[in-house]
């Protein structure tokens, strides 16, 4: 074969094989796209089911809370109204053989970390207005109709399902109560006192490391309408990025699990490519933070 017919048989022969290839790679990404498809729809028909079993669930609690909520109402005297907060409260218990003793220096060593905001607060006159104004009635009946049932009492052994029967009149009552709050910066100190709930998480149930502690206040109303009122500030003004799916409304650990899978599939794909990824587990987050950063932050 000549010289010339070779190259141009070595250019058709390229063509053809780079068709070959640009074919493979389209039916590997179709087939991928294909995967990708089907583990949304399988995760979609997973989370439909969830969410019909949660509802049935969640039926069945209302009727029976509601039917407390009634004996609550009508309730005679005061012995029938305390006997049926006696049946909403949590009857938990915690299993191990830690000692009172043990409780109290596990959480004062735990607790005693720097927790003053220091002398600098220029910060806080950069705060928006909007934080500022008068709790309304509005907010105090929302935040109430979307506290949890069944949850433990705190000091006041008041239960949230007895938060929700409360008449017009104490609702004006606990609006001048917050409003006085936030206009004096004056809080009680009743409200500083918790009962703190150890729940188990997992390894040796006689070491208090082990245990989440959930504190109860008689400031739970009080702060979560504070809470709504930051989230809602801080969602409106975008403060927050997009990858921090934690503690947020909409937001879940399968957002970042669907992410991870993406770039590890996608990965995977080509050849020689390397992924990493960096996981921390911070100990005891929550609890050892200082209170100046939260501040300055």
């Amino acid at each position: 074969m000549k010289k010339h017919k070779r190259k141009k048989l070595a250019k058709r022969m390229a063509v053809i094989w780079a068709r070959i290839r640009d074919n493979r790679e389209a039916k590997k990404e179709k087939t991928f796209q294909n995967e990708m498809l089907a583990k949304v729809k399988k995760a979609e028909d997973f989370d439909a089911e969830k969410k019909r079993y949660t509802t049935l669930i969640n039926f069945n609690k209302k009727k029976y809370l509601q039917e407390k909520q009634e004996l609550l109402k009508n309730a005679r005297d005061s012995a029938n109204f305390w006997k049926t907060i006696a049946t909403l409260k949590d009857k938990s218990y915690i299993q191990g053989n830690i000692t009172i003793l043990e409780w109290q220096c596990f959480y004062n060593k735990l607790l005693s970390a720097e927790t003053t905001i220091g002398s600098d607060l220029s910060t806080l006159s950069r705060i928006d207005p909007e934080l500022y104004c008068e709790i309304s009635i509005t907010e105090i009946t929302r935040e109430i109709s979307s506290l949890a049932n069944e949850k433990a009492c705190g000091a006041d052994e008041i239960p949230n399902e007895a938060l929700k029967t409360l008449p017009f009149e104490h609702l004006v009552t606990l609006k001048n109560i917050f409003n006085r709050i936030i206009n004096s910066g004056s809080y009680p100190l009743i409200w500083s006192k918790s009962i703190i709930h150890p729940i188990f998480k997992s390894g040796d149930r006689d070491n208090p490391s082990n245990y989440r502690g959930i504190a109860l206040n008689l400031s739970k109303l009080f702060t979560s309408i504070l809470k709504s009122r930051l989230r809602n500030w801080i969602e409106g003004r975008s403060i927050i990025p997009e990858n921090q799916a934690g503690f947020r409304k909409g937001y879940s650990c399968q957002d970042h699990i669907f992410t991870l899978l993406s770039l590890i599939q996608l990965t995977l794909r080509r050849k020689r490519r390397k992924l990493y990824a960096f996981f921390v587990d911070l100990k005891k987050a929550f609890d050892t933070v200082p209170h100046s950063l939260l501040w300055s932050k």
